[in-house]
């Protein structure tokens, strides 16, 4: 589950309202959403209806996981301007992020009719492409945006996510070094960076680049959930409960943070609280196929071996279009001699 990213208007005429607005998209581009908030929220205090400032605002909301608000701020925005581009634009991005790819697909086309082809919106292009399976034409959109503006660090960003989505380890994590390089403060960056490091088993980097990251939306349950599963790769369980415990103080029904926690109870054999734990995170979101995933993974460890088969095959009708979760389950069916099953995934 990767955080948002929306395209904010850039300042154009140098007004105090307009300085305004540059200084607090400046903060939303360093991860400083507390900051980038306040200065929007001045900025509506003295006119609701300024477009820059409802968009930044959902972009600010977006970043840390509220779309409901985000949507809010967006309706806001296009109440005042039906023909807002960067509103229309901003809204296909969270629809995109969440997985509504036919609403986005209508709204991006209506942004480019608004705004053309500017590189945010073919960037956002791409990343359609890659959720309909066509990932090397959506590389070849983010390897030109590239080319086109070398120095822009969202454009290398955009590159390693398409890359990880080609299943190129190396050359994303390399993308994601240069997106650091360019910008230090973009937090997803090294989030991805730190996943990455910690697939591959470089433990100690891989922890260091994910608490960089949870540093700048503390208590993200994202980036919280990332770092308790580093920790565990890193066979610190006891760090990992922890950790995964601290996210859910500020986020109690988050799945990902569940899944974290049940996974470390799980390694260290307090399997009663882990299945609790999953259980909570099949309830909080039941249509994703990935908290049945980590259930059926835990029922399997604790000797349930029944109930596992019966998590994979829920988890399975779930995972219909994505191979990667699908093979994940094929490989749970195998490991409970459901061979016929899991072939025909």
């Amino acid at each position: 589950m990767r955080s948002v990213s929306l395209l904010v208007n850039s300042a154009q005429a140098i007004d105090p309202e307009q300085l305004a607005l540059s200084i607090a998209l400046e903060h939303l581009q360093q991860g400083r959403l507390d900051a980038a908030r306040t200065v929007l929220q001045d900025i509506l205090a003295r006119d609701p209806r300024h477009g820059g400032a409802l968009n930044g605002l959902a972009t600010e909301a977006a970043a840390r996981g509220d779309e409901k608000r985000a949507m809010a701020m967006l309706e806001n925005a296009l109440a005042v301007d039906v023909n807002d581009g960067m509103a229309v634009a901003n809204l296909a991005a969270l629809h995109a992020t969440v997985g509504r790819w036919e609403e986005a697909a209508i709204c991006l086309e209506r942004a480019e009719g608004i705004l053309g082809p500017t590189p945010g919106l073919l960037g956002l292009r791409a990343q359609l492409l890659a959720a309909a399976g066509e990932g090397e034409a959506a590389l070849e959109i983010a390897q030109a945006l590239m080319a086109e503006a070398p120095d822009n660090a969202e454009n290398h960003y955009r590159l390693g996510v398409h890359l990880l989505g080609l299943d190129r380890p190396k050359a994303a994590a390399a993308a994601f070094r240069a997106t650091i390089a360019l910008q230090p403060q973009h937090r997803d960056a090294w989030h991805n960076l730190g996943q990455l490091l910690s697939n591959a088993g470089e433990h100690e980097e891989a922890l260091a680049a994910l608490r960089r990251a949870l540093l700048m939306r503390p208590g993200e349950p994202v980036g919280a959930a990332a770092l308790s599963q580093a920790l565990l790769r890193a066979g610190q369980p006891e760090a990992a409960e922890a950790e995964a415990r601290r996210a859910l103080v500020a986020a109690p029904n988050q799945p990902l943070p569940l899944i974290a926690l049940g996974r470390a109870l799980s390694a260290q054999g307090r399997h009663k609280d882990s299945l609790a734990s999953l259980a909570r995170a099949v309830r909080a979101t039941p249509d994703h196929p990935l908290p049945l995933i980590a259930l059926a993974e835990a029922l399997s460890l604790a000797g349930q071996d029944g109930r596992a088969t019966d998590a994979a095959r829920q988890a399975l009708a779930r995972a219909a279009g994505d191979p990667g979760l699908s093979l994940r389950v094929a490989e749970l069916l195998l490991r409970q001699s459901c061979y016929a099953e899991a072939w025909e995934v």
